[in-house]
Parts: C-alpha cells; sequence; structure tokens
C-alpha cells in the first residue's frame, strides 16, 4: 500500500484512476497543438502534397534521432562510401522529389528499413552478410520502393481512421468492443504491413534493374532468410515467408529480363566498370542468347576475355612446398584440428543458447504485442514498468544479435584456416607465375603458424559468450514473466488493478534483468572485438593465398578489386616481399585501431575477399 497522505475525499488511489470522462478534454483539442506548425503550411503558397513531405522529413528526422540513441550511428568512411556508391543509381530512379540520405546503424541485426523523408537505414549486421553489390542495392531498392509508394502514408492513415473507430466505441458502446477493435487493428496492420513487403520486393526489383544492376542480388538476398515464423505463425508475422518472397521475385526477374537486350548489356557493363568480369560475361552470355542476330553482347565477351587472356599465356609453374615446409605445415594442421574441435563444442554451447533464447523472447514478444489491448494504459506504474520491461528486451535482443554474430564470424574464421590449409598443401599450376608468386607461397605458408594461436582466442571468446547468452536467457523469462502479469493486470483482470507493492516488485525484477543484460553487453563487447580481430588475420591468409597462387592478369585484377574497395587507396610500398592481406592489415588495421574500426575493415576486406573468389569462379 502506498504511504501517501490521503487525496481530498479520502480516497487513496485517487491518482491512480483514469480521469473522469467529463473533464477529459476533446480529441481535437488534445492534437491540435502538436498539428500547429503543419497547420500553418496550409496556406495558398503550399500544396496538401508539400505539406505531408514537409510531415515526413520532421517525423524522419525525429525518428532517426531516436534509432541512433538506442543503436548507435557508424560514422565510418568506407563503409558509408560503399553504400552511398551502390545506393545514388538505385535513388535516382525514384519518382519521389526526394534528397534520399543513406545512414548506417551500429545495430547487428541484419536489416533495413525505410523512415519517412527519404532516410533508408542499413545496419551493420547486414553489411556484414550481403555477399555482393548487387544484394546490397536489391536490399536498398526495396527501401526506396517503400518510400516510392508512400507506405508510411498509407500505415498512419489506417492509423488515424482505427483510432477515430475506437474513439466513436469508447463513447457509444461497451469495453469488449473496443478490445475486438484492437485486436482488428493489429492483425489488420499486420496484413497491410506484409502486402507492402511483398510489393517492395517487385518494384525493387525493377528500380534495381533501371539502375544498372543484376536484379538477380534481390534474389540471392532473399535465399538467405530463414523460411519460419515466430510464435503465431504468419498471422503475426510482419513480413510473408522468404519463400513466397523469393518466388514472386524470381516471375518478376523473368518479366524484367525477357525482353530487355539492352538492359542487359547495360548491367553487363556496369559489372565490367566495377572489373567483376566473369560476373559480366555471365549476363552478355545471356543477352547473346536472348538476341543472337545482335553483335554488341558478344563484341563486349570477346573484351572481357581478352582483359584476361595474360592468365592463358606463359609457361606454367607449379608451386609446391618443399619437405620441410610441408611437414611443418602438416603438423600445424594436426595442432589446428585438435583446437577446432574445442571452438566447435564452444560454437555448438553457443548455438543451444541462442536458441533457448529464441523460444523464451517469442512469448515475451507475443505478452509484449498483447499490451496493445490492456486496458490501464493510462495508470503511470502501468506505463513505467511497460517502458522499462520493453527496453530492457530490446537491448537483449541486440545483444544476442551481437552473439549470433560472434558465432557466424567464429565459424567463418575456423572454415577460414581449414580452406587455407588446403590450398597451401595442394600443388598450384600457374601460367606466368614469377618469383613473386613463389615468394607469397612460402610466406603465406609460414604465416599459417598463426592459425592455432587465432583458434584458440576465438574459442576462449565463444566459451564466455555463451556463458553470457545464458543470463539474457534468464533475463528474458524475467521480462516474459513481468508482460504476463502486466496482461493480467486491470479493473477487469484476474490480478486486479495494479497497486503500489504490485508495481514495485515488478520494477524490480525489470531492474534485475536490466543489470543482466548490461552485464552481458560489457562481456560482448570485448569478445566480439576479439573475434574481428582474429578473423581479419584468418582473412588477410586467405586473401594472401588466392593472391599467390593466380596469374599476371588476375594478380593486377586483385589489386583494381582491393583499391577500388578501399576508395582507391593502396597498401604502402615494403622493401622486403610481403603478402596482400599482410600489406592491408599493415595500412588499414593497425594496432592502435579501434573496435569500430576494425569493424568497418573487417567488412569491406571480407567483401574483397569475395570478389576474387567470384572472379576464380570459386
Amino acid at each position: 500500500m502506498s504511504t501517501r497522505a490521503p487525496c481530498p475525499g479520502g480516497d487513496p488511489t485517487h491518482r491512480w484512476r483514469h480521469p473522469p470522462a467529463a473533464s477529459r478534454r476533446p480529441v481535437a483539442r488534445r492534437l491540435l497543438p502538436p498539428l500547429l506548425p503543419l497547420l500553418a503550411l496550409l496556406t495558398p503558397g503550399h500544396s496538401p502534397a508539400a505539406v505531408w513531405t514537409e510531415f515526413e522529413k520532421r517525423l524522419g528526422q525525429l525518428t532517426l534521432r531516436e534509432m541512433e540513441l538506442r543503436n548507435g550511428r557508424v560514422q565510418d568512411a568506407l563503409l558509408q562510401d560503399w553504400v552511398d556508391r551502390v545506393a545514388a543509381p538505385v535513388a535516382a530512379q525514384s519518382t519521389r522529389q526526394f534528397t534520399f540520405e543513406f545512414v548506417i546503424l551500429g545495430s547487428y541485426d541484419n536489416n533495413a528499413f525505410s523512415l519517412p523523408g527519404g532516410i533508408v537505414c542499413v545496419t551493420r549486421g547486414l553489411l556484414c552478410h550481403v555477399t555482393s553489390d548487387e544484394e546490397l542495392a536489391g536490399v536498398l531498392a526495396h527501401e526506396v520502393a517503400h518510400a516510392q509508394d508512400q507506405d508510411v502514408r498509407r500505415m498512419l492513415q489506417m492509423q488515424l481512421a482505427y483510432l477515430a473507430a475506437v474513439g466513436l466505441l469508447r463513447e457509444h458502446v461497451g469495453r469488449d468492443w473496443i478490445y475486438v477493435a484492437q485486436i482488428v487493428q493489429l492483425l489488420d496492420s499486420l496484413r497491410s504491413q506484409r502486402a507492402h513487403e511483398t510489393q517492395a520486393d517487385l518494384k525493387g526489383a525493377e528500380l534495381a534493374f533501371a539502375a544498372g544492376y543484376d536484379p538477380e542480388g534481390v534474389a540471392t538476398f532473399l535465399q538467405q532468410i530463414p523460411d519460419a515464423s515466430g510464435l503465431g505463425g504468419d498471422l503475426l508475422a510482419t513480413h510473408p515467408r522468404a519463400s513466397r518472397r523469393l518466388r514472386a521475385v524470381r516471375r518478376q526477374i523473368e518479366q524484367l529480363e525477357a525482353p530487355e537486350y539492352d538492359r542487359l548489356v547495360a548491367v553487363g557493363d556496369r559489372l565490367r566498370d566495377r572489373l567483376h568480369y566473369r560476373r559480366a560475361l555471365a549476363v552478355y552470355e545471356q543477352a547473346a542468347r536472348r538476341q543472337p542476330d545482335r553483335a554488341e553482347a558478344p563484341a563486349r565477351m570477346a573484351d572481357v576475355r581478352g582483359r584476361l587472356a595474360p592468365d592463358r599465356d606463359g609457361a606454367e609453374v607449379e608451386l609446391a612446398l618443399g619437405p620441410e615446409e610441408s611437414a611443418r605445415l602438416t603438423a600445424t594442421r594436426e595442432e589446428l584440428c585438435r583446437c577446432e574441435q574445442d571452438l566447435i563444442r564452444a560454437e555448438t554451447r553457443l548455438r543451444k543458447q541462442l536458441r533457448a533464447y529464441q523460444k523464451d523472447r517469442d512469448i515475451a514478444r507475443a505478452l509484449e504485442l498483447s499490451q496493445v489491448i490492456v486496458p490501464e494504459v493510462g495508470e503511470v506504474q502501468y506505463l513505467a514498468t511497460l517502458a522499462r520491461a520493453h527496453y530492457a528486451l530490446a537491448a537483449s535482443w541486440n545483444e544476442i544479435i551481437r552473439q549470433a554474430e560472434i558465432l557466424s564470424r567464429s565459424m567463418a574464421l575456423r572454415t577460414g584456416w581449414d580452406r587455407s590449409a588446403t590450398d597451401l598443401q595442394d600443388p598450384h599450376k600457374v601460367k606466368g607465375a614469377t618469383v613473386a608468386n613463389e615468394t607469397e607461397w612460402r610466406l603465406a605458408a609460414a604465416q599459417f603458424d598463426g592459425a592455432v594461436p587465432a583458434v584458440a582466442a576465438a574459442t576462449a571468446a565463444v566459451t564466455r559468450t555463451a556463458r553470457t547468452s545464458a543470463d539474457l536467457t534468464q533475463a528474458t523469462r524475467m521480462l516474459a514473466l513481468a508482460f504476463l502479469a502486466l496482461v493480467a493486470s486491470g479493473s477487469e483482470q484476474p490480478l486486479g488493478r495494479l497497486n503500489f507493492t504490485r508495481f514495485m516488485v515488478l520494477q524490480s525484477d525489470v531492474f534485475a534483468a536490466d543489470r543482466l543484460i548490461q552485464r552481458a553487453a560489457r562481456a560482448g563487447r570485448e569478445a566480439h572485438a576479439e573475434i574481428v580481430r582474429q578473423h581479419l588475420v584468418a582473412l588477410a591468409e586467405q586473401m594472401s593465398v588466392l593472391h599467390a597462387t593466380a596469374g599476371p592478369a588476375l594478380r593486377e585484377l586483385d589489386g583494381g578489386l582491393v583499391a577500388q574497395r578501399l576508395g582507391g587507396a593502396q597498401p604502402p610500398p615494403v622493401q622486403t616481399p610481403q603478402l596482400l592481406g599482410q600489406a592491408l592489415l599493415v595500412c588499414h588495421a593497425p594496432p592502435e585501431a579501434t573496435v569500430e574500426s576494425l569493424q568497418a575493415v573487417d567488412t569491406v576486406l571480407r567483401m574483397c575477399y569475395l570478389d576474387m573468389r567470384a572472379e576464380r569462379g570459386q
């Protein structure tokens, strides 16, 4: 019971109740002050479209500031230049009169979304998972399509219509009908959101194709999305199932490409200009099959083949390690295999914890979502507990996303060292190989000694992460119980009105869950920084091995691809032979680099490595 002095009239609970109906201000009087700045625009010189555009911009900036406070904004020039370079031709295809702004948020959730006013947000996690510029262009085109179709405006109009309906029901019918209207509003909003997502997929593929990107990037990105639904199935999903989206996009791509010989050639030209010769060759061949009588595509195919011709000339040299080097590599690989078993066990424990968390979070999210239709939204205690639990659950999800990224990087690190070992043990025949190839080959074999300490450090980081993941699961269960207590609270609910004592108990539980989440966040930042450092070492080795086993044309192409990704920056000249990957680490990931800078370099060098593999057909 509260210890406050009694209120006038002797009712100590007076201040927690809804105000009497007679004292409530009319809806228009409550909404008018915030709308006055926009209503001021309704002069003969301002059209309704201009008023809405101004409202969108203001709303988008307010939402962006909230997102930045929650997730942080990435201010790295390497990542921002990459996103802007890919986004510019896509944004140019939009019919909306916006100056689009593309923002990178610090979340590791694999996500992108469009805010009002032409603001498109992509997360750091998405940039860690796309495998080509075409995939990134497809994602950005999807979000530009949302802005072009004014999906935000349609959703706001729908919400205002439902609010008006609920206001009428509140005045003229019983409380039960208000619950029904709110449930209908929730389900209809989710249904409309799924329809908007499907339409944005189709329009996004069209925009990407018009911008000169291969629309297949939209499809390949959708293939990475798990085809699963959470608690409640498709009914409570915000997006259609990935398999349905993929089928619709495939049909759209077929319709786009069928009559577009010239546009296919333009896509190939864009790939060629970005030094993606193998992918450009595939697009030119596709165009030539559609119209065999035209000469543009065959001429470009001959040009691309000519650029790679030096790798088919010259004497063939076999790159192979000597007996001592081979024996040393074999011994290191055996030790690496033993270390990897510990890492695999740690990854298995972490994966198990992530699955356990997901089940509990599904329940907590469903209970959180049900707060939309509870009646006690006017009570201060209720709102305070709900807000704290909401932000704590969001924070736990952010940390789980970070842990999933740690797991992904750990697996990539392990796979990278295994691939490098296989490549080093197998002899390679290279036409036109020079002394530089042989020198780099042996240097790469010597660098492989770093595999064992890298995997040992990764094992320690993943083990710590698995322990903190259990804390996040416990915190999420506590939050789920708090949401359940809130659902059952109210004048007509099983637990009755939320009194002061129960409010303090719920707040204590939420605070305890929040402390567990904050502790997991501190450990997660340290583990993630360690994984990124070790992944960079493994990635540098993979790039070095690929470069050492390439002919002169591919070696020159590797340099061009890397320079393009790094904004034209080349590794500094060195006096002694140095591997490509090591030179890049010396230049862009020095020991004094911050964690944020290392994360950006890791993302960009990963894309460089994927480009190199794609040009080798791997």
